[in-house]
């Protein structure tokens, strides 16, 4: 297709790609930002509205923020479920909801993983704009291993981490 004869794709081609490659440029700032913003993961407070069954040996933590609404954080849950079986790694999931919410959504979705609700700043502290989100922290320090979608978290991630 010769462009120059029809300079009105051309122009929609080159808009497309701009915001494209913005977006993935903000995508990566943002990431950034939030590394710089916490080199180690707070003192969680709020309720426990349910607890876990995992390992008190637990190396790794994984802290999910979701939203009893959220879809993928619904689906998250099978997949959490399975990570909770690890030895080595405890799954705590945390919402700034009512607690009959988190009631609801443990009721009908299931998570054999601690839930907690917690406070509205732990969320602008740690700099979550969309849920799911997670972050995996070393137990015995707390620092920060790793942050993103809770379902890119797999045995390899998790392998990798509990080594270093």
């Amino acid at each position: 297709m010769n462009f120059s004869k029809n300079p009105k794709i051309f122009f929609l081609i080159s808009l497309l790609f701009i915001f494209v490659a913005c977006d993935k440029q903000g995508l990566k700032k943002h990431q950034y930002a939030r590394d710089e913003i916490k080199k180690t993961f707070p003192k969680l407070k709020g309720e426990v509205i349910q607890k876990s069954n995992a390992q008190p040996k637990a190396k790794l933590i994984i802290i999910e923020f979701f939203q009893t609404w959220c879809e993928p954080c619904q689906m998250s849950v099978k997949h959490l479920n399975e990570i909770e079986k690890r030895e080595d790694v405890k799954v705590i999931s945390v919402s700034d909801e009512e607690k009959e919410k988190i009631e609801d959504f443990i009721k009908k979705f299931k998570p054999e993983y601690e839930m907690r609700q917690v406070s509205e700043e732990l969320f602008e502290e740690m700099g979550i704009e969309y849920v799911p989100y997670a972050f995996i922290y070393r137990a015995s320090d707390k620092k920060i291993l790793w942050n993103d979608y809770p379902m890119k978290i797999t045995d390899k991630l998790l392998d990798e981490l509990k080594n270093k």
